[in-house]
């Protein structure tokens, strides 16, 4: 089943490229934003190295966003 799953979503993405990888760029983003969210709760709720930790894999999505919409855009960023 998950295999089927997985090539039901490549021949998706296949299908219309540029906006599958659009779509990816912008859930990497929305990642992001989700982690800063929980790494400000876990802030004020003093778990401090959680919080570091949190926004660390933030950052990192948010690459991954701006690395995926460079790659379809080019300079017309999302």
């Amino acid at each position: 089943m998950k295999n089927l799953i997985i090539k039901v979503i490549i021949y998706i993405g296949l299908k219309n490229q540029d906006e599958f990888i659009r779509m990816l760029a912008k859930l990497e983003y929305g990642v992001s934003s989700a982690l800063e969210n929980l790494a400000t709760d876990a802030e004020q709720n003093k778990y401090y190295n959680l919080a570091n930790q949190l926004r660390q894999h933030a950052a990192e999505e948010y690459n991954h966003g701006k690395m995926l919409g460079t790659l379809v855009d080019g300079k017309r960023r999302i």
